[in-house]
C-alpha cells in the first residue's frame, strides 16, 4: 500500500473544501492510499490557528503522527532540497 506523508501547508489547504489539495487528498483516499504526518508537521499544524472541527478532521485523516528521528529528518531535508523549495507539492 502506498503511503503519503503530508506536510503542514498541504494539510491546511486540504481542509479548505474544494481546494486543489482537498481534491487531491480525496482522490488518494478513494484510491486507498494511506496518508500520514510527522510529529513535527503535526505540531506545526496545531500551532494554528486551527478550529476544533478541523483538528478532529485532520486527526481522523492522518491518524497518530509518526515520530521523526535524525535519519528521517535528513532524508526529508534531502527530498525537500532536491525538489527546489517544495512549492510543487501544493
Amino acid at each position: 500500500m502506498t503511503r503519503i506523508h503530508l506536510d503542514t501547508n498541504f494539510l491546511i489547504h486540504a481542509l479548505q473544501r474544494g481546494s486543489i489539495q482537498d481534491r487531491r487528498l480525496r482522490a488518494w483516499l478513494a484510491a486507498d492510499v494511506s496518508v500520514a504526518i510527522s510529529a513535527v508537521a503535526w505540531a506545526e499544524f496545531l500551532c494554528g490557528p486551527v478550529e476544533d472541527a478541523d483538528r478532529e478532521t485532520a486527526r481522523h485523516l492522518v491518524g497518530t503522527p509518526v515520530p521523526l528521528d535524525a535519519a528521517a529528518a535528513e532524508r526529508a531535508a534531502a527530498m525537500f532540497n532536491a525538489t527546489g523549495n517544495g512549492a510543487d507539492a501544493l
